[in-house]
C-alpha cells in the first residue's frame, strides 16, 4: 500500500489541533489555579513562599522554589502591631497546616492589600470606596470588611460558639484575633483548630463578598454555613487521612466531628458575642 500525503498531513493537522487544544486547556487550568482570586498573579503566592521558607525552612541558600536565599530578609511591619508582635503574625499566616488559598488570603489581608473596595479604589480601579453591601455606606477597608461590617459581625456571632470551644476561658474574640490570630502564635491543638477555623470563616466571607460583586448574588446565611463547614471538612479529612480518625476527633472535639463531618451539633452556631463591635443584622 503506496504512502499518501495527503492523509498523513490530514492525520497530522488533527494530532496537532488535539495538542493546541490540550495545551490551551492546559494554559487555561494554571491561569485560574494562580488566579484563584485577584493579585495572585501580582505576586502573593510568590512572597508567601517565601515567606514559608524564611519562617520554616533553611536560612542558607536553597533552590527551593528556584529562588536562593542568601541571608534572611527585613521582616515586614504589620500596622498597628509592636515589632516584637510581628512575627508571631507571619507565622500564623505561614502556619504549614493553612491550605495554600488560605495561606494566601491571610497574606493578602495582612499586608492590607486585599482587593476590597478601599484598595481598589486607591489604585484607580473602583469607581468608589463604599462597602458594596446592602445597608451599609462605609468606606470598605480589609478591617471594615472582615470585622467591622455588620454583614461580617453576623457571621462571627453566628459562630461565636463553634469557635468559643478553642479558646482559652474569658477571651474574647475580637478584631486581632481575627486579621492576625491574636499575634501570638501559641502551639497547642486547640490554637491550631481555632486558627484554621477562623481562616475557614474568612473565606467564606470572602466567597460571598466576590459573589455578590461579581454575580449581584447574596449569598444566604445557609448558603454561607454550607461555603463554612466544606471548608472545615477539608482540613478534618485531611487530619483524619494523616493522624487517623480517633486521633482527628480528638484535635477537634466529638461536637466540632459531629457537626462537620457527621450528623448533629446545631447548637454549636447558636447566638454569641463579639468584642468590639456592634452585631449588627444576623
Amino acid at each position: 500500500m503506496g504512502f499518501d500525503f495527503k492523509e498523513e498531513l490530514e492525520r497530522v493537522k488533527k494530532e496537532m489541533a488535539v495538542l493546541a487544544e490540550n495545551k490551551d486547556r492546559k494554559a487555561i487550568d494554571c491561569t485560574l489555579d494562580r488566579t484563584e482570586w485577584f493579585s495572585r498573579a501580582s505576586g502573593a503566592r510568590l512572597n508567601r513562599d517565601k515567606c514559608d521558607l524564611k519562617l520554616y525552612g533553611q536560612w542558607t541558600e536553597t533552590e527551593h522554589l528556584g529562588m536562593p536565599l542568601t541571608g534572611r530578609e527585613q521582616m515586614c511591619q504589620v500596622r498597628g502591631l509592636a515589632l516584637g508582635r510581628t512575627e508571631d503574625v507571619w507565622k500564623a499566616v505561614a502556619h504549614p497546616d493553612l491550605m495554600h488559598r488560605h495561606r494566601d488570603l491571610a497574606w493578602l489581608v495582612t499586608h492590607e492589600v486585599l482587593p476590597v473596595q478601599s484598595v481598589l479604589h486607591a489604585r484607580s480601579l473602583a469607581r468608589t470606596a463604599v462597602c458594596p453591601r446592602v445597608g451599609c455606606g462605609r468606606e470598605e477597608t480589609v478591617r471594615h470588611f472582615l470585622w467591622d461590617c455588620w454583614a461580617a459581625q453576623a457571621l462571627w456571632k453566628r459562630w461565636r460558639g463553634f469557635l468559643g470551644k478553642y479558646m482559652e476561658e474569658g477571651a474574647t474574640l475580637d478584631c486581632q484575633l481575627i486579621l492576625y490570630g491574636g499575634g501570638k502564635v501559641r502551639g497547642t491543638r486547640a490554637w491550631r483548630a481555632l486558627w484554621l477555623a477562623i481562616n475557614c470563616l474568612k473565606w467564606t466571607l470572602w466567597a460571598a463578598r466576590t459573589a455578590l460583586k461579581l454575580e449581584g448574588k447574596v449569598l444566604s446565611t445557609e448558603a454561607m454555613k454550607r461555603v463554612a463547614l466544606a471548608a472545615l471538612r477539608d482540613y478534618m479529612l485531611r487530619d483524619c487521612r494523616k493522624k487517623g480518625k480517633e486521633r482527628a476527633i480528638q484535635m477537634w472535639g466529638h461536637a466540632a466531628w459531629a457537626l462537620v463531618v457527621g450528623e448533629g451539633g446545631p447548637g454549636l452556631l447558636g447566638q454569641g458575642t463579639v468584642h468590639g463591635g456592634a452585631a449588627g443584622k444576623v
